[in-house]
């Protein structure tokens, strides 16, 4: 029911809310991919707002290998 309130009403839900005064210089972003330009595309989206980005493409584990990175 919440995913189709959020389609209808075309607002985006909030996905976090930091203090950048508190966060500022600490804030990382980790992605975990197995596809570069969709990596690249999500770091698009947060580059703005973070310190850095760290992007994980293989990690052995057969935790993420079993979910296609």
């Amino acid at each position: 029911k919440q995913q189709r309130k959020l389609e209808k009403s075309n607002i985006a839900p909030l996905l976090l809310r930091i203090d950048p005064a508190l966060e500022r210089g600490k804030l990382v972003c980790q992605l975990g991919t197995g596809e570069p330009n969709l990596a690249l595309q999500a770091a698009m989206h947060v580059y703005q707002d973070v310190d850095a980005i760290d992007i994980n493409m293989g990690c052995p584990k057969k935790f993420s290998v079993s979910g296609g990175m």
